[in-house]
Order: C-alpha cells, then structure tokens, then sequence
C-alpha cells in the first residue's frame, strides 16, 4: 500500500516529464478544465442548452466525480511530503485542507453538491429574491 501511495504522489505532486504518467495527468486535467470551460458557455446559449441540457448535466456530473476522487487521493498521499510527514499523518492532511490549492479544490467540489441541493441561484435572482424585481 505504501508503493501505490508513493507512486500517486509521484504522479499526482511530482508532475513529470513528457510521455510520463504525471505528465499525462496533467495534460488530463488541462483538458477537462477546458473542456468544462467550454460546456459552460456553450450551455448559456438557450437553444444549445435546450438540446444538450442532459448532456451539460452528466459531463459536469463525470467532471465532479474526477475531482472528488483527485482530492482524496491528494488527501492520502499527503504523508508522502517529506516537511508534512514528520508530523504525522492527519497533520499533513489536515494541512492541505487549509492550504489555498486545498480550499480551491473543496470549494469547486462543495458548489457542485451545494447547487445541486439547493438549487442554483445566479446572481440576478439572488438580487430580486432581496429586493423584489
């Protein structure tokens, strides 16, 4: 189990050079992150959200689902960072949690959930909901 940790982190912290399995993660992640960007503009568009509606919903559904499997894979093999590891392996989790790069992942995932419960309100209704239209 320690093997498969270091390998991750190897992959997932250390990047890599071209044609190495760190490298195409990365390139991996480029591409969703694009590919998400590009899904969001084309769903504002009304008559391409009307047709592709569902499709919009799973691909973001998919994307979700790669980063919540991202982040608590980094939350596993935090313990491999040689200044973190010495203090114990919650102290090291816990410390990526708090750390920038850490709270831009969970809030990326938490807004999925949250919309998702909740339901999403842009900014507009948010506006009217407080002070009428």
């Amino acid at each position: 189990m320690m093997n498969l940790r270091r390998r991750l982190y190897a992959v997932l912290e250390e990047g890599g050079e071209r044609a190495d399995s760190g490298w195409f993660h990365n390139l991996f992640l480029i591409i969703l992150i694009t590919l998400n960007a590009v899904a969001v503009v084309l769903e504002s568009v009304p008559s391409i959200a009307s047709d592709y509606g569902a499709g919009f919903q799973s691909f973001e559904a998919a994307s979700v689902a790669v980063s919540n499997v991202e982040y608590v894979l980094r939350l596993w093999i935090r313990v491999e960072i040689p200044n973190w590891s010495s203090h114990g392996p919650w102290y090291a989790r816990c410390r990526h949690m708090v750390s920038f790069l850490g709270i831009i992942d969970l809030l990326a995932i938490l807004q999925f959930f949250l919309s998702t419960i909740f339901g999403s309100i842009s900014g507009y209704s948010a506006y009217c909901a407080r002070f009428g239209s």
